[in-house]
Parts: structure tokens; C-alpha cells; sequence
């Protein structure tokens, strides 16, 4: 909804200040944004923040190609298609390929694309969590295979 022009002028700097006060408070900065971001992004990599969080409608294999591997890349599954409305192994499905799609990138960190919603199905929960785990395992099987 931002143009690069309207993010430089009116909310990079107050951003920027942010990041500034949080560094001197000796913490990490992560940044969330919803929605597409990817005309944004070179704006957003001058913010010098920790990590990035990115909403499901953002492609994440695409911008893990541009964001530096010192910055945290967190996301992006859709919180109400894959936590309210899907089944547990469409869910789990989703998480997989999405691990599938960031193996190898060491600054990926699994995540929703934004807040989970209170209205949840918590076998959904139950299935993203369950192939977070054994997807380790499942890399090693292809490797070998």
C-alpha cells in the first residue's frame, strides 16, 4: 500500500530513529510487514535491522536472494488459510514446503506471516509444529536417497 517514495519520506525515518533507540537499549530489531513488500525491500535493508518479517503474500525464497544472510528472515505462513481454514495435513503440507523452499538459508526462521487468530484450530498448530521437527529428518532421508 506504500510506495517507495511515501516509505522514504514519511516512515523511514521515524523507523530509522526506532532501530537507533533499540540498538542503544542493546536489543535486537525485527521488523514486521505485511502484505507485498518486495518494491520496499531495499529501503527496508538500509534500516540495518536484526531480522525481517515478512506476511504470507510476500514470496520469501525470492527475497531470502537479497536480504544478507547477518539480517533474520522470518515467515511467512498465511495464519488464517493454513491455522483456521485448512486441514491439519494441508498445514502441514504448507509448512514443509515452505521449510522445503528456505532449506540451506541460515538466517530463515519458521514462521506465520502475522498473528495467529484466536480462532484457530489447534490440530492445525499441532501439525505445523509436528513437521517443523521431523524435517530435519526428512532432509537427511532425501540426501541419502
Amino acid at each position: 500500500l506504500v510506495s517507495p517514495a511515501h516509505a522514504e519520506n514519511f516512515s523511514l525515518p521515524y523507523l530509522k530513529r526506532l532501530v537507533e533507540q533499540i540498538r542503544v537499549a542493546n536489543r535486537r530489531s525485527v521488523l514486521h510487514n505485511c502484505g507485498r513488500i518486495e518494491h520496499l525491500v531495499p529501503l527496508l535493508l538500509e534500516l540495518d535491522i536484526d531480522g525481517l518479517s515478512v506476511g504470507s503474500r510476500t514470496d520469501l525464497a525470492a527475497l531470502a536472494k537479497v536480504v544478507p544472510e547477518k539480517m533474520g528472515l522470518y515467515g511467512n505462513l498465511d495464519p488464517t488459510e493454513l491455522f483456521v481454514n485448512a486441514r491439519p495435513a494441508q498445514t502441514a503440507a504448507a509448512t514443509t514446503n515452505l521449510l522445503t523452499a528456505m532449506a540451506g538459508r541460515r538466517n530463515f526462521i519458521l514462521s506465520t506471516g502475522c498473528d495467529l487468530p484466536p480462532n484457530l484450530c489447534h490440530e492445525n498448530l499441532r501439525a505445523f509444529f509436528a513437521a517443523a521437527r521431523i524435517f530435519p529428518y526428512r532432509m537427511e532421508e532425501a540426501r541419502s536417497a
